[in-house]
């Protein structure tokens, strides 16, 4: 017996409620996270998380890291995350068997196949997106933190004066950075050896760049004029650096357009410069022909 149509309609429209609100709901605990940290995750919510976690403690270890570097540092965001991705990967082919609502097995399987994999991996996706934004975020800001901190050690600053400078004036045009920055001098603070606390912002940034600062800053020793002179010269090698890809970049247009040309512009011209002599041909010398 065939479901009435308002069941489908609101069996589809509570599938992909459901599916929006999950979605909305890693979303929001993304943003709240490090303003709760005290804040545990549900029952329900640990208990999904334990479907979705890796077995292996380096896998684990690895996720941790993904997503520290893409600003997520509250322990409570895992198992929120991890919970998302089982419940997506339950709740998205109720609605996708209702909208496409399969004749046969084979296709009924194939579309929750899909389903399940489509909202097991959408977190993982999101996830990756908001670690590669986050460091290229850091990455552009970095030239304008190196200048900050060169004009402040001329000045006569410390270096731990220096970065709480930079990271007040950064916080505009990089939040991420400033975050980071701000982080460094609490674990300075704390007693935390600096060249420890530099390797820590290495790893939590993943970002190339500053991992190349952390190794300068960890072999200067001495006053401040030698680190701002050694900092201005880094600073002149990054941007001469970032000149150069977007060079790369530039070069690399050429062959890309002319893909795109040959592809979706030369058909287009090929039907223009053609279509109007082979309709002649076909509407007056092939009916000639076939006399």
């Amino acid at each position: 017996m065939n479901a009435s149509p308002p069941l489908l309609t609101f069996l589809t429209f509570f599938g992909t409620l459901a599916a929006m609100a999950t979605i909305w709901f890693l979303l929001r605990s993304a943003r709240t996270a490090s303003r709760d940290r005290n804040a545990a995750p549900s029952a329900t919510a640990r208990a999904l998380a334990v479907l979705a976690r890796p077995e292996e403690e380096q896998l684990q270890d690895a996720l941790a890291l993904e997503m520290v570097q893409a600003g997520l540092r509250d322990p409570n965001t895992l198992p929120i995350w991890l919970a998302s991705r089982v419940t997506l990967a339950i709740l998205l082919p109720i609605p996708a068997w209702l909208v496409f609502r399969p004749a046969d097995f084979f296709s009924g399987a194939l579309v929750v196949l899909l389903a399940v994999g489509l909202g097991y991996f959408v977190p993982a996706s999101w996830l990756s997106s908001r670690r590669r934004d986050r460091q290229r975020e850091i990455t552009r800001a970095l030239p304008s933190l190196l200048d900050l901190l060169v004009s402040c050690l001329e000045a006569g600053l410390s270096l731990d004066a220096s970065i709480a400078h930079t990271a007040r004036e950064i916080r505009t045009t990089s939040p991420a950075l400033a975050d980071e920055l701000e982080q460094l001098q609490g674990q300075v603070a704390a007693g935390i050896d600096r060249q420890e606390a530099l390797a820590d912002l290495a790893r939590r940034t993943g970002v190339r760049e500053v991992d190349a600062l952390v190794h300068l800053l960890g072999r200067l020793v001495g006053g401040g004029s030698g680190i701002a002179h050694a900092l201005r010269q880094h600073s002149q090698l990054v941007r001469r650096t970032f000149s150069l890809v977007a060079e790369q970049k530039a070069s690399s247009a050429g062959p890309t357009l002319t893909v795109v040309m040959i592809v979706f512009i030369m058909p287009a011209f090929v039907v223009i410069l053609v279509g109007p002599t082979a309709l002649d041909v076909i509407e007056h010398v092939l009916p000639t022909l076939l006399r």
